[in-house]
């Protein structure tokens, strides 16, 4: 680094400093220092000197002067410090190298001349005389040696004002751009973002990105036609040729290879035919993947869709990717169909994307197909991609940024268009929406028909036969985000059972109809019933079919409907007469069946109203345990009639109580088996272990259990049901809890 001249000037003013004054062995108190210069001292007396200082001073008071740069406007010294008794200065604090006033001064510089061109004023742009300007004062000149004082009026010109032409906010077409209001300059070419050119903007900030770049894929519907979007859900195909060792409750017979045309294709087929859909998704489970080691269902599926010609779009449920061919398999085969609108992305989960349905070059509607992930069996092969999670279920915040980005573009350069999610496993803010028609998360069976009560509001439909399995978002704060984006419907599959379409805050939520008679599946019998089981009931008829979503041509969704398969289904849409009251506990929220078990209120007789309950196969019938808190005792009435089928060990029926630590031992009929389950046996005649339980057949019967040791027991009790064996209807009445 260079030194600074002065630097050096102080270095040889201190070379010949003459003798220095005298000093005490007692100095006192020596001065603070100060920053003045040297210029504004009034130091006196031999301030002149070339060291000839007072001798007898011992300069106890030393003030400090710094040292001060000189510049093209005042002159500069050296520091120094100076005595404020004989006034003498130093280069030193102690006061030993004197010297003079004159020999500290630094001369005055000369001004530092930069020349500046002559400048042109513009639109909104100064404008200037040539000059010359001094780097340390700043001030104009006219001539290089600064000799010539300017003002400032004498050398800037003021600036022109802009040449500005408003340019309106234009929204593009099709692959066509748009642009933003702004205002442009032709005088200066420039570019603003308001009439006042307060704010200048580049002209890449003016533009809009075209509809079709926005969204991953585009279906365009002729403008003379209403678009019709299909949702399909749940075909969950299942090859029994291709089952894993050692599983277990597998229907050979039912989902044998070669059915798939039966239990599923002709159903899709008739479908898509009868509604002549322009869009189709796929709401998670098109397989079950552990039914599908070797990927030749995925394939086949994928065929069969592209026959139709017809854009479709897949999301991944929990079971799809379950196959040990993997995800990353998987999605290739529909990344390379030709008709599927699918793409893997980088982000969390298999297959994130957009595809918009667009009209005239506009997008009216946007469809944001999501992976919710809880894939809870997924292969090793899928998992080894590093995106795909069996445990968390819902959306990762990769997921949540990246539609929030897409869909706040889409809304700038599409202001109208509406937004829709589709993915597989539902939200817990559908509790909410359902709630209006007596849903409850805590009951496991429904049986809420929508389009049978007769205060159903306007739009909504559908059925509900089962508590939500594995929602996710309970604090709602992802729903809460798409609220705020714009969303106006939400559809998803997972629950086989469920169809319902409600609309709730605004928003549509809609569970697809199942596709398929794979898997769970809804029935209706004759008298009405709706039949949740694994095969077709004997007499009844699936329910198997489509949602339709017709738009109208600004995108609003418009009178959706469900597409029931079948030449039956004006029986399924006939209302049932009302049943009869039943004393006692209620159906629905207090008695609920499981998918093999119905339960009707039935006239019994002319004078007795019971519910009939009816096990397909083997199933429970379950009493509320929320009901069970501080009740000493339970009693109903029953009625079986002779020729029954019995339980394994049991009578025609028992009392299932669980966890199996609690003391049904004490209770007359308590049986413990040899896996420790725990039950309430009630068998006929003379081998029930206890009168209190013993059965008769072909009459009504009363029995009081007293549940004290059930309801008292530390861990609270998880299940209350009444086991009944395969093919038995019993007749039960006066349920009470007391």
């Amino acid at each position: 680094m260079k030194k600074k001249w002065w630097l050096l000037a102080l270095a040889s003013v201190a070379a010949l400093a003459l003798v220095a004054c005298g000093k005490s062995s007692d100095k006192g108190s020596q001065g603070e220092g100060d920053s003045t210069s040297i210029e504004s001292s009034e130091d006196v007396g031999n301030s002149e000197s070339s060291g000839n200082t007072d001798t007898s001073c011992v300069h106890k008071g030393m003030r400090k002067i710094n040292a001060i740069e000189p510049t093209c406007a005042y002159s500069g010294n050296l520091e120094c410090w100076v005595c404020n008794d004989c006034k003498t200065y130093f280069l030193d604090e102690e006061g030993t190298q004197a010297t003079t006033r004159e020999e500290i001064k630094l001369p005055q510089r000369s001004h530092d001349s930069i020349f500046v061109e002559a400048l042109a004023a513009s639109c909104g742009k100064e404008g200037n005389h040539e000059y010359y300007t001094c780097s340390m004062c700043e001030k104009y000149f006219e001539d290089e040696a600064c000799t010539v004082l300017l003002e400032k009026t004498d050398v800037f010109l003021p600036a022109l004002p802009h040449n500005l032409t408003h340019v309106p906010m234009v929204y593009g077409k099709g692959y066509e751009q748009g642009r933003l209001e702004h205002w442009y300059c032709d005088a200066c070419e420039g570019y603003y973002a308001d009439e006042n050119a307060d704010t200048e903007i580049d002209s890449t900030e003016t533009v809009l990105a075209a509809p079709y770049d926005i969204t991953d894929f585009i279906v365009e519907v002729p403008e003379d036609k209403t678009p019709v979007v299909l949702q399909l859900s749940d075909t969950q195909i299942i090859d029994a040729g291709q089952t894993r060792p050692g599983r277990d409750g597998v229907l050979y017979d039912w989902w044998a290879t070669g059915k798939t045309e039966e239990r599923c294709y002709k159903y899709v087929r008739e479908t898509i035919n009868a509604t002549k859909p322009d869009f189709i998704i796929i709401t998670g489970d098109v397989i079950y993947g552990e039914f599908d080691d070797n990927g030749s269902v995925w394939t086949d599926f994928i065929a069969f869709m592209e026959s139709f010609q017809i854009p479709w779009s897949p999301v991944f449920g929990n079971h799809d990717n379950e196959s040990k061919m993997g995800v990353d398999w998987q999605c290739q085969q529909l990344e390379a169909a030709e008709y599927c609108f699918f793409e893997q992305k980088t982000l969390s989960g298999n297959g994130n994307y957009s595809v918009g349905i667009a009209q005239g070059g506009v997008i009216t509607r946007a469809f944001y197909l999501m992976d919710t992930n809880g894939c809870g069996h997924a292969s090793e092969e899928s998992l080894a991609n590093g995106h795909t999670y069996a445990t968390f279920v819902g959306f990762k915040q990769d997921q949540i940024d990246w539609y929030t980005a897409q869909i706040q573009e889409l809304k700038l350069s599409c202001p109208n268009t509406k937004i829709s999610f589709a993915y597989h496993i539902q939200q817990y803010v559908f509790e909410d929406a359902y709630a209006k028609y007596g849903f409850k998360q805590s009951n496991p069976k429904q049986d809420i028909n929508v389009d049978w009560l007769d205060d159903k509001a306007e739009g909504d439909f559908g059925y509900i036969g089962k508590q939500m399995k594995g929602p996710w978002d309970y604090d709602r704060s992802v729903y809460k985000g798409m609220k705020a984006l714009g969303v106006d419907s939400i559809f998803v599959g997972h629950e086989h059972c469920n169809s319902a379409s409600v609309v709730y805050e605004g928003i549509r939520f809609q569970y697809g109809q199942k596709s398929s008679e794979y898997d769970r599946f809804n029935s209706i019998a004759e008298d009405g019933t709706v039949i949740e089981a694994w095969t077709r009931p004997e007499g009844a008829v699936s329910m198997i079919g489509g949602t339709v979503i017709p738009l109208s041509e600004d995108g609003t969704i418009t009178e959706p409907y469900i597409y029931l398969c079948g030449d039956e289904a004006d029986k399924r849409n006939q209302k049932p007469a009302p049943e009869p009251e039943v004393n006692g506990l209620k159906k629905g929220a207090d008695l609920y069946g499981d998918s093999v078990v119905t339960i009707k209120a039935v006239a019994f007789d002319e004078t007795t109203n019971a519910y009939a309950v009816t096990a397909n196969s083997q199933g429970k019938l379950y009493i509320n345990t929320a009901l069970l808190t501080g009740k000493t005792s339970f009693t109903f009435s029953v009625y079986v009639a002779s020729g029954y089928n019995c339980l394994a060990g049991c009578g025609p029926f028992s009392i299932r109580v669980k966890p199996d630590d609690h003391r049904v031992d004490n209770i007359p009929g308590g049986v413990t088996d040899s896996q420790n389950k725990q039950y309430i046996n009630f068998e006929e005649g003379g081998n029930a272990s206890a009168d209190e339980v013993r059965l008769q057949t072909n009459t009504w019967q009363t029995f009081t259990v007293d549940i004290t040791d059930i309801t008292s027991a530390a861990t609270p009790c998880t299940e209350f049901s009444f086991i009944i064996a395969a093919g038995n209807t019993i007749y039960l009445k006066d349920l009470a809890l007391s």
